[in-house]
């Protein structure tokens, strides 16, 4: 089948799809009221947790002047390129927009790159530690 658009098409499925998308989450939070107010609470947690890794390391690394709301909300910001698919998992391009975005409070380029590389690594290496453990421990017990 061939798709057609025809003037205003476009929005008014974008308006439907928006439609949908508010009926279903009313109906969870109808349901569920539990479930959403937990799921909030820890993405809240997770925000303010990645942000303080980022204000630490920061902070450590020579920056000390940084308003932690403003490390945050940058941190998450720069995150979401890592969406696009660019790169894998936004290598540089996440580096590169919180190069620009913390060059706006006066951090140095080296510093926010040397930051971004060292809790990408930590984050590259707490993922695969247990993971390497639950290898080396299912092969010797199929020896």
């Amino acid at each position: 089948t061939k798709i057609q658009f025809t003037p205003g098409s476009l929005g008014r499925r974008a308006q439907d799809a928006f439609k949908n998308s508010a009926s279903e989450f009313t109906g969870i939070l109808i349901q569920a009221p539990q479930r959403v107010l937990l799921n909030v609470l820890l993405t809240l947690i997770k925000i303010l947790l990645t942000g303080l890794a980022y204000w630490i390391t920061l902070n450590l690394m020579g920056e000390p002047e940084l308003p932690f709301i403003a490390v945050t909300s940058i941190a998450m910001a720069a995150g979401l390129i890592a969406y696009l698919p660019i790169t894998m998992n936004g290598l540089g391009t996440v580096e590169f927009i919180a190069i620009g975005l913390f060059a706006g409070l006066g951090a140095e380029s080296a510093t926010v790159l040397t930051a971004y590389l060292v809790l990408r690594l930590t984050v590259l290496i707490l993922a695969w530690l247990p993971a390497m453990f639950i290898m080396l421990y299912q092969k010797k017990s199929y020896t």
